[in-house]
């Protein structure tokens, strides 16, 4: 027969460990996974962006932006808005990279229709669920977040054109540092004066 009182010993990540004790000695079991906590688990998330300029020893160019913080991909969260971009031939584009290339595109465009879509991509960015992060002028930023995989969005326009950074993070214990920086920009569209 069990005591009644079962405890907690400790905390591992996210998995915890429940202690019983019995006439026959001590049992012990993980807990289930759905266990829900009062507090959630805050973890450090460090972000640097840097532009290169130069061929063989490039110099790191420090910028100050907007990150931005998602519970789900910036492609869903316009698609709720009902930006649907659509291919030459009107259909609607189907994959992850053209979508990421249509946003660059509209950024960096100078008629109407894609300055009322960027207006509409920029004010999706300020709904209540996403985290805004800035980095300094040094390119630095740093925020406490709840743990979590999030996805990051982030854009620049430098030498012509638009650079945009879209991908998930997973922000576990230890924190988590993301380096940003032209070479691993996921879309890059010309601005069109």
């Amino acid at each position: 027969m069990f005591a009644k009182a079962v405890k907690i010993i400790f905390l591992t990540g996210a998995a915890v460990v429940f202690q019983a004790t019995s006439a026959a000695g001590d049992v012990t079991w993980n807990a289930p996974d759905d266990i829900r906590w009062s507090r959630p688990i805050v973890v450090d998330l460090q972000v640097t962006t840097n532009f290169y300029e130069g061929d063989e020893d490039e110099s790191a160019l420090p910028f100050q932006t907007d990150i931005y913080l998602m519970p789900e991909s910036i492609i869903k969260i316009l698609g709720k808005k009902r930006f649907a971009p659509e291919d030459e031939n009107g259909q609607p584009l189907a994959d992850e990279q053209s979508f990421l290339d249509a946003i660059a595109h509209t950024f960096g465009a100078a008629d109407d229709e894609s300055r009322l879509l960027d207006f509409l991509i920029r004010t999706s960015l300020d709904e209540k669920k996403i985290i805004k992060l800035m980095t300094d002028a040094s390119g630095r930023g740093k925020a406490r977040i709840k743990s979590g995989v999030y996805y990051l969005f982030t854009f620049k326009e430098a030498d012509g054109e638009v650079f945009i950074w879209h991908f998930p993070i997973d922000l576990v214990i230890g924190g988590k540092t993301v380096e940003i920086d032209q070479h691993n920009a996921d879309a890059v569209a010309v601005i069109e004066k």
